[in-house]
């Protein structure tokens, strides 16, 4: 079918690596080293940080309430008349020299606009996307903004527009799309549909503990099993999903774990529980999954190219192998923002989208919340703080949606070690532009000081 393509060898690039037995390990490509170590802006934001043991910056920063007004008073005068001597946008050494143009329109279902005609100021993605290119943030590939539907920034940082990126866990949401495609459709029942009964040939998980586990607790990372998976390496030889990619029976060993918390009570992330779900979706479907995807999902939205990697026991890649231009990723956050609607055409129902993005397990050290197979977080500038729910991808794949002010923004790149920008992005440069505030230094100066900032740890996941 038209529009999906999948690849069963290993990926151009070393994006992909073999076992013994020549199982595809699908979630680490050869680790990259920094170009040049990245220099946080000067007043530092949440930033996922490479784990680095008792690091003083993994911590709480906190701030009194009762001397919050005076503090916040003197600090954004001093951060403002500071920003206007050292840091104003265009002038900094370090910088490149760009300047915003309007992203070209294509003819594949993105209306562009100027983002100067959308209320944004243009300042901080100037800045944002001057430091990018002169290095000083690394490692970006690509950053779009969707602001109110329309296309407003599209700049690339060695890929262009027609590049195929792997996604890697992005790869999760899009797959908690297509089962909600499918419950729309009548293929699966619901989410409380007990996982055992797509499973007849292992019958004897009807009447086991794991008979209880639901497709909502593979949605939610919940499903009580023992269960170990270390974010730094799928070789890891403690890592339960290396056993799972190398066992004689992937399904069956993952389904077979130990049941150690009721299902539904804890979160453990779980890459193979989301293959698994790759597996319900060609049985309860009938067609393979990159099929499927195609059909009901990606062809509704234009989007002609894609490629599915294949796991070594000869099923979809539904938990980290998918490949996706930005632009088509930017579509899909779009279509969350419509609530399931693209160009006046129903894709996915309301009522899954509003579950999908729900917070079910909260208290993460590095997020909020997570939904089905979306994570959920809140982002304050100045005196708002503005809900979200992304997709996250490891390396530093991103796709943002926040409903409050109508934005999309996707931002990939290949920082497979040391830390991940694209909140600081978000937080230094996206959002005040949103807001209208015109300096990158005063955004900072009443983030910084105005909430509470946690130090968020590069070993959560999000591969």
């Amino acid at each position: 079918m038209a529009g999906a393509t999948s690849s069963r060898a290993a990926t151009p690039g070393g994006d992909t690596r073999h076992g013994s037995h020549g199982v595809i390990f699908p979630n680490r490509p050869e680790k990259a080293a920094l170009s040049k170590p990245w220099q946080p802006s000067r007043l530092t934001s949440p930033t996922r940080h490479h784990p680095g043991g008792n690091s003083p910056d993994h911590r709480k920063i906190e701030v009194s309430l009762d001397t919050m007004p005076r503090m916040l008073a003197i600090l954004l005068f001093t951060g403002l008349s500071f920003a206007c001597v050292s840091e104003t946008p265009g002038t900094d050494s370090e910088s490149s020299e760009y300047r915003y143009a309007a992203p070209e329109q294509a003819d594949d279902g993105w209306e562009t606009r100027d983002l100067r005609n959308t209320g944004m100021r243009v300042e901080p993605p100037e800045d944002a996307i001057g430091r990018i290119q002169s290095g000083v943030i690394p490692n970006i590939q690509s950053l779009l903004i969707a602001k109110d539907g329309r296309l407003v920034v599209e700049e690339y940082f060695g890929p262009n527009r027609d590049n195929l990126q792997r996604v890697y866990s992005v790869t999760k949401s899009v797959t908690s799309m297509l089962v909600g495609i499918a419950i729309d459709n009548g293929l699966i029942e619901s989410v409380d549909e007990p996982v055992y009964t797509f499973f007849p040939e292992y019958e004897e998980l009807e009447d086991s503990s794991q008979g209880r586990i639901a497709l909502k607790h593979l949605l939610t990372m919940s499903a009580g099993l023992k269960w170990n998976e270390p974010w730094w390496s799928s070789g890891d030889r403690k890592s339960d999903l290396r056993r799972f990619y190398s066992a004689r029976d992937p399904i069956r060993f993952v389904l077979k774990r130990p049941v150690v918390n009721r299902p539904g009570s804890n979160f453990n992330y779980n890459t193979a529980l989301t293959d698994v779900l790759g597996v319900i979706l060609r049985k309860a479907t009938g067609t393979r999954v990159e099929d499927f995807s195609d059909r009901y999902l990606f062809s509704k939205l234009g989007i002609d190219r894609t490629r599915w990697e294949q796991l070594g026991f000869e099923e979809t890649n539904t938990g980290g192998g998918l490949w996706l231009r930005s632009r088509d990723m930017a579509k899909l956050g779009q279509l969350m923002l419509n609530e399931g609607v693209w160009n006046e055409e129903r894709v996915v129902s309301k009522e899954w989208i509003d579950e999908s993005t729900q917070t079910y397990f909260s208290g993460a050290p590095w997020m909020e919340g997570y939904g089905y197979l979306w994570w959920v977080n809140g982002y304050p500038v100045g005196q708002r703080s503005f809900h979200a729910y992304f997709a996250w991808g490891w390396g530093g794949q991103h796709i943002f949606v926040i409903p409050s002010i109508q934005l999309v923004v996707v931002i990939t790149g290949k920082n497979f070690e040391g830390t991940d920008p694209a909140e600081d992005l978000l937080l230094d440069s996206i959002l005040p532009a949103a807001l209208g505030l015109r300096d990158r230094g005063a955004a900072e100066t009443l983030r910084k000081f105005s909430h509470r900032v946690t130090h968020r740890s590069n070993g959560s996941p999000g591969r």
